[in-house]
Parts: structure tokens; C-alpha cells; sequence
């Protein structure tokens, strides 16, 4: 079995939902590249013929890029609720369409504004009834931290639920210092790293032990930076830097060495399978998994066993 756990859902229903709601509310829509490529907008069925063609059995599927559609902090808050409303909605509807395929992870309005805790964890709590099996949440909230102590409430919730969180990358990086260059996506790697260790010197996962946490693409720099870590205490005085494997780590946009080093720092039972798509292709990183030479029991453990695992579906 295969269970993709970082598969973007990009849906034309909650894309055309999205701008219709914009539209009522006046606001014009950011033309990012990642809402407004037609080629990667599939219906649930045409995704699921794409899956079949690699031997996807199960996408955890999101939509995160809601902020890639207007600027969250200047407009007001009712529509960032009123947005993942719809998303959560939609992607309910799918999952209940085809259950042994598509499990969802809900989206939330948590943004640096007030009364954003609250509303999110009405979210939270609704999505939660209406089948989500995660969260999804960005590396950071308008380029605060995840560990502010406004969205303590938050998690509170969130590990009274005993729901997964899978933390994907948003770029703190403001303005390019080589115009040529991605910065977007090398500023994710960073992003990545600098959550997973803010999380970690705040002892989030002695504070809430019933969440499960995945770093996306491998962790980012985090692993990379075993040694520096070896430097910086949690709260509770253990080294950081022995506290790696508490995370869940997917392997897209990765390559084998990458993915073989962070096995040595985390076990393998910390690895899952993620591709990414529709910015990867599902095979890209099966084909990287293929490429550690792992048994067949091994292997199953990453592209399938350890996902369960994370979403408490054993």
C-alpha cells in the first residue's frame, strides 16, 4: 500500500469558490502562479485516474495555499473563516465520496490578528466532526512563531482532539537578494528548520503529547543542523538536538542521500512517503525511496506503515 501524506489538493470547485467569495467582498485575487495554472486544477476523479497511474491507494489530501489567493491581514478576519469553512467543506465532501482514497487535513484560519484562536478552534472542533483526519498549518503565522503563547489555546485544542499536524513551509523571506533565484523555495528549507527548533526549545511535544508532527520535505535544513543544535537546551534542559525523532518527516523533494542521512538521525520508523504533487510527481519520490535499497518490510514502513502511524490509523 501507498499513502501519499503531503498531497495539495488543487480543486477547481474551492478554486472558483474562492474567487467567487473574494469578489463578494471586493477584493481582488493575487495571480500567484499556484492559483492560476489551470494544468494542476483536477476533479476528484480525474486525480484519482493520475493516482491509479503511479498505485496511489490513499492521498492525504489540503488546500494550504488560501493566503496565496489575497493578503490575509488586510482583509477581515470573518473571510478567512468563511474560506476555510468552504475548503474544510469541500474537502469533506470528497473524502465521504471516497473514503478508502482521499483523507483530508483541515485548513485553518489561524492568523496574527485578533480573535483568530478563537475562531480557529470553533474551526478545529467543526472540522474535526466532519471527518478531518489532520491539520495542516504553515512553518509560521504571518512570520510569527507557532510557539506564541496567544495560540497556546489553540493547541490545547488540537491535542485534546489528539489530531496529526503536518507544518508545511511558508517563506519568511521578504525580498530576493538575487532577483534569479527561487527564494520562496530555498526560504522554505530554512522556514521548515527554524519551526521544527521552536517547537522543540519550547518542549512542545512534553507540553502536548497526544500531537503527532510532520516536517515536510525531509525536515528542510533541520537535520543539517544536528551539530549546531547540540548547543541550544529546551526548556526542560535536554539538547535539541536528540529530540529530532519526535517529528515525522515526509521524503518529497528530497534525493536518497538526503533521505538516508535523516534516517540515520531519526530511524526509519519516522519517514513517510510525500510527493508533493502537483508540483512533484507522485513517482518522484517513490523513485527515491526505491533508490535506498530497503527491503520489501522496510519500505512498506515508509510508504505506508509510518503514515498510519502518524494519522493514529493503525
Amino acid at each position: 500500500m501507498k499513502i501519499d501524506c503531503h498531497s495539495h489538493f488543487f480543486d477547481p470547485f474551492i478554486r472558483e469558490e474562492i474567487r467567487k467569495t473574494l469578489k463578494e467582498h471586493n477584493i481582488c485575487e493575487k495571480q500567484t502562479a499556484a492559483v492560476r495554472s489551470n494544468s494542476v486544477f483536477l476533479n476528484p476523479e480525474e486525480r484519482l485516474r493520475v493516482m491509479d497511474a503511479s498505485g496511489i491507494d490513499i492521498a492525504a489530501i489540503e488546500y494550504h495555499v488560501v493566503y496565496q489567493h489575497y493578503e490575509e491581514l488586510e482583509a477581515p478576519l470573518s473571510l478567512r473563516i468563511k474560506l476555510a469553512e468552504l475548503v474544510n467543506n469541500r474537502l469533506a465532501v470528497v473524502s465521504d465520496k471516497y473514503p478508502d482514497r482521499y483523507w483530508w487535513m483541515a485548513d485553518i484560519p489561524l492568523i496574527d490578528t485578533d480573535g483568530s484562536v478563537v475562531a480557529s478552534i470553533l474551526e478545529l472542533k467543526r472540522a474535526y466532526n466532519i471527518g478531518a483526519k489532520g491539520v495542516c498549518l504553515r512553518t509560521n503565522i504571518n512570520s510569527q512563531p507557532l510557539t506564541n503563547p496567544d495560540y497556546k489555546a489553540f493547541w490545547v485544542e488540537v491535542n485534546r482532539l489528539g489530531l496529526p499536524v503536518l507544518l508545511h513551509p511558508r517563506s519568511s523571506l521578504k525580498a530576493p537578494r538575487v532577483p534569479e533565484i527561487d527564494y520562496m523555495g530555498i526560504g522554505f528549507e530554512v522556514d521548515t528548520a527554524l519551526a521544527g527548533i521552536d517547537l522543540l526549545i519550547d518542549d512542545f511535544f512534553s507540553k502536548y503529547k497526544r500531537i503527532n508532527v510532520m516536517l515536510c520535505h525531509s525536515g528542510g535544513a533541520l537535520a543539517s543542523m544536528k551539530i549546531r543544535l547540540d548547543d541550544h537546551l529546551t526548556a526542560g534542559g535536554v539538547k535539541t538536538s536528540t529530540l529530532l525523532d519526535k517529528y515525522f518527516y515526509d521524503v518529497a523533494i528530497s534525493f536518497p542521500r538526503k533521505v538516508e542521512f535523516l534516517m540515520d538521525i531519526v530511524g526509519l520508523d519516522q519517514l513517510c512517503y510525500g510527493s508533493d504533487y502537483p508540483y512533484r510527481s507522485f513517482g518522484e519520490g517513490l523513485c527515491v525511496i526505491d533508490a535506498l535499497g530497503l527491503d520489501n518490510a522496510k519500505k512498506e514502513k515508509i510508504l505506508s506503515g509510518n503514515a498510519r502511524r502518524f494519522f493514529g490509523a493503525d
